[in-house]
């Protein structure tokens, strides 16, 4: 016989002298889960999709690259999900079944169900000593019912208006089929969760979600930069996954061989969903102008920055097409890791980084062009931390920073020792990678992270530079991985 835990026998007593005294059908009974048959219809099914990258090298020719890149990146593992309502694919923060209960198809999974009444909680007990707690306002607040959770839209049908924070169960009881606990609650509503569910949404030992807390791979002036066909990204979902996972992990990749000629970056961005428009239009065009309105339309050096550093939230990826180089020495793009570096800050210079990471600076842009008239401006800490403390951004624009500091006046000179320090070791020649694009590259990057520049050129007439560039959102790129997991996961 199976020894129970003090607290739960005591709670199994007092819930069978209730039963007995108001003839409430309670239990707590254990069950015999098969996790075949708990995989079968998982919310997560775990299926890595191995990346597979190309490289150019030095002869310009591609090659195919084994195992994970020299950085240290490791491949990201997509989780197909399914509703409990439905057959359409979901996703949430991604866990794998076999983390606590072994292979799927064979280990079995025994689960014990209860209430923590003085705190409101249900207790599930699985094999192998992991213990979950699920509070009964969540529990409530996520009914799976038809009343509470429309099955086709995937939305929730009721209120936080309306919710009883205070709310607890009547009693609990196994599922009739042991994959799952049956709720009743005190005001008479009933609620079912499968137990695969329930692993899935735990508040103890979840994972992070892969793409809104990635695992970056850091680089440097010797990075192997991976290139990915034009016509392969454009044709095959296995291309397009790589190269945007790999956006994802290193912020940085080309696509090569594109035709030489406006327009591209149309077909690319369909691949992915819609292009971001700005000022400039749905596409810019950077060549040197007679009378430029902005400085990257001139063929002077361009100093590291992020583009759009005037907009309150600034485009997640940019995309670069040489659609015509310039002859001669000049012209390369410069790229560095603004969260590598960042990093290497905090080390070295905490103070620094503090700063930085608090105190903002004002960024502004005003002219004319696509769309008429424009006056932008925003503000934003050259370092921008998430509520875990872990960088998410970085913005730095020496051409668009405005006058105006809103900063205390003995924080003035310590602040720009650190943006000064900051910027200097972003240029410190092991941070910085040199690539001279040829026609037909696409360079694609994080903006929100990998600072890019470029050194001067000469315009000839027999011909200048011309680069097409245009934007992607994170959010529709991360939206592409979840739905190319699901389909590429299927076959």
């Amino acid at each position: 016989m199976m020894s129970l835990p003090t607290w739960l026998r005591a709670v199994l007593q007092c819930l069978a002298n209730l039963a007995q005294d108001k003839k409430v059908n309670m239990a707590g009974r254990l069950g015999v889960i098969s996790l075949a048959s708990f995989a079968a219809t998982s919310l997560r099914i775990c299926r890595p999709i191995p990346a597979v990258r190309t490289a150019r090298n030095a002869f310009g020719s591609t090659k195919p690259l084994n195992g994970a890149s020299s950085q240290g990146g490791s491949s990201i593992e997509l989780m197909k999900c399914f509703s409990v309502q439905s057959e359409h694919a979901v996703f949430a923060p991604p866990i794998s079944l076999e983390d606590h209960a072994g292979t799927r198809n064979r280990a079995k999974m025994t689960s014990d169900v209860g209430m923590d009444v003085e705190n409101k909680q249900l207790i599930v007990s699985l094999k192998g000593g992991l213990r979950q707690a699920f509070p009964f306002v969540w529990l409530r607040d996520n009914c799976q019912c038809p009343v509470c959770f429309h099955p086709t839209a995937m939305s929730r049908k009721t209120y936080a208006y309306e919710l009883n924070v205070d709310i607890t169960a009547k009693s609990v009881e196994m599922s009739p089929d042991s994959n799952g606990v049956i709720i009743h609650w005190e005001d008479g509503h009933k609620s079912h969760f499968t137990f695969h569910w329930l692993r899935a949404y735990c508040f103890i030992d979840s994972k992070q979600d892969q793409y809104l807390d990635p695992k970056f791979d850091f680089w440097g002036a010797d990075i192997d930069l991976q290139s990915f066909n034009f016509d392969e990204v454009l044709k095959n979902d296995g291309a397009l996954y790589n190269w945007l996972t790999e956006l994802v992990s290193r912020g940085i990749a080309v696509v090569t061989n594109a035709p030489s000629k406006v327009g591209q970056l149309h077909s690319l961005g369909g691949r992915v969903a819609f292009l971001r428009p700005s000022n400039y239009g749905p596409t810019f065009q950077v060549k040197s102008k007679v009378d430029p309105n902005h400085v990257a339309y001139t063929s002077g050096a361009l100093s590291l920055h992020t583009d759009m550093a005037y907009y309150i939230r600034q485009p997640g990826i940019q995309m670069l097409h040489c659609i015509d180089q310039a002859e001669g020495t000049g012209g390369e793009n410069l790229f560095s890791d603004g969260f590598k570096v960042a990093m290497d800050l905090k080390e070295d210079d905490p103070e620094a980084f503090r700063l930085l990471s608090t105190i903002p600076f004002e960024f502004s842009d005003v002219g004319t062009d696509y769309y008429g008239s424009f006056h932008q401006y925003s503000r934003h800490p050259t370092i921008r931390l998430d509520e875990r403390g872990e960088v998410v951004s970085v913005t730095l624009s020496d051409h668009s920073r405005d006058p105006m500091l809103r900063a205390p006046l003995h924080q003035v000179q310590p602040l720009y020792r650190a943006l000064n320090k900051y910027c200097n070791m972003l240029l410190d020649p092991q941070n910085v990678f040199k690539y001279k694009m040829e026609k037909g590259d696409i360079m694609t990057f994080n903006n929100r992270r990998a600072l890019h520049g470029r050194s001067s050129f000469r315009v000839t007439q027999a011909g200048g530079r011309h680069l097409e560039g245009g934007y992607l959102e994170w959010d529709e790129v991360n939206s592409r991985l979840r739905v190319l997991a699901a389909q590429l996961n299927s076959k």
